[in-house]
């Protein structure tokens, strides 16, 4: 069953507390929590019995981690993981290009029943090992179950046909479980709202939905969410995709 949900965001001025409240207004089946520049012991008790009592009423949750290195061991990624494993997280996404193959294997191990899922970034090189994102997943995915978190504003500022990228994935047998839905000018990652940018969902949409078939769509920005969220809708609707 698809899952399309909204991500927290700093900028905002609301608390995590708000934001789900804000979402379950939606009915949406999964909220993704971004640890942007942030831990989850940053959070109070009551917004963590706040996330738990929304798990408990069936929300589904995925967590993105910050954007630190995780090229080797440090302190806060144990932390991460078991917020992961406390909330029960359907999957972690974490940016390809500060992942290590060590660390992605001690991500892999330790998640238990949380997947790994790897984004596309900008711009698409490996900080250790200068190779590029299509290149990192297909030796990931010969070796390990992990997954893409397909950021399609990330491919069109690449420089990348976001279908053409997409085919890409699937001549290399890389499963993309979660897809980032914003749009921009092809220039700058401002995620503006999906009606409102250079990249057209009327035909990309249509096109993820017959042929890579994500588990979740999370529409990664908040300020004009609402928007995005039904622009995303009536496509679904006209293409009789659901």
């Amino acid at each position: 069953m698809v899952k399309i949900g909204f991500q927290t965001s700093k900028y905002n001025e609301l608390s995590i507390v708000q934001e789900l409240d804000y979402s379950n207004k939606y009915r949406l089946k999964n909220f993704e929590i971004f640890l942007d520049d942030s831990l989850p012991s940053n959070f109070s008790k009551y917004e963590l019995e706040t996330i738990i009592r929304y798990k408990r009423r069936g929300l589904e949750y995925s967590v993105h981690s910050p954007i630190y290195s995780y090229i080797k061991k440090e302190d806060y990624i144990d932390e991460i993981i078991k917020f992961c494993i406390d909330i029960k997280a359907t999957y972690l996404t974490v940016h390809f290009n500060l992942l290590s193959y060590e660390i992605m294997e001690y991500f892999i191990k330790s998640l238990k029943k949380t997947a790994l899922s790897i984004e596309n970034v900008i711009p698409d090189r490996h900080s250790l090992y200068d190779i590029n994102y299509i290149d990192f997943m297909s030796i990931c995915s010969k070796k390990y179950k992990v997954y893409s978190t397909l950021d399609i504003g990330h491919c069109a500022i690449n420089g990348y046909d976001p279908i053409e990228y997409c085919e890409l994935l699937s001549k290399n047998n890389i499963k993309a479980l979660s897809v980032h839905l914003h749009n921009n000018d092809k220039i700058s990652d401002t995620h503006q709202s999906l009606d409102r940018g250079d990249i057209d969902y009327q035909i990309v949409a249509p096109y993820l939905f017959a042929n890579v078939k994500p588990e979740y769509y999370v529409i990664e920005h908040w300020s004009g969410n609402e928007r995005s969220l039904k622009y995303f809708m009536d496509i679904i609707h006209y293409n009789k995709l659901l």
